[in-house]
């Protein structure tokens, strides 16, 4: 690491030595700032004749400008997310037990947790069926 540190300096001492480089450097900083500064060099040319467009108008006409596609764009995305919000949540409640149970299905409930397999079930074990109105209580008599 500290050859490293010989090396960088060594290399930016050449660099700073070089009067090409350091030309460039500053022809490329005003480059920029020029380019940066365009649109109130702009509103500077046309406002001498007519006096009604001022440095500080022309961004200030941009934003609004561009606050209006954003508002719109604003407006668009919320409305999308709004759209998958809804479909999201008919999913959902399609999903629900209680639609399951209105379709005609039932439930069935050994200890508090539903039963998947019927292999989980012994002799004598007090199974809990939900229907969409009411409940029964059964008792496992044969598992094949």
């Amino acid at each position: 690491m500290k050859q490293f540190g010989k090396i960088l300096k060594f290399e930016l001492k050449g660099y700073l030595r070089n009067k090409m480089f350091v030309g460039i450097t500053v022809f490329l900083v005003v480059a920029i700032a020029v380019v940066m500064f365009i649109p109130n060099i702009v509103a500077a040319f046309e406002s001498d004749g007519e006096g009604d467009v001022t440095s500080t108008d022309l961004p200030t006409m941009l934003v609004q400008a561009k606050f209006k596609e954003l508002q719109q764009a604003t407006s668009l995305l919320i409305s999308n997310h709004r759209h998958r919000l809804a479909l999201l949540q008919q999913r959902m409640d399609d999903a629900s037990p209680q639609k399951l149970l209105a379709r005609g299905y039932s439930i069935t409930l050994k200890d508090g947790k539903p039963v998947k397999d019927a292999s989980m079930l012994h002799q004598g074990d007090v199974l809990v069926s939900l229907f969409e109105k009411g409940k029964i209580e059964s008792c496992v008599q044969k598992n094949n």
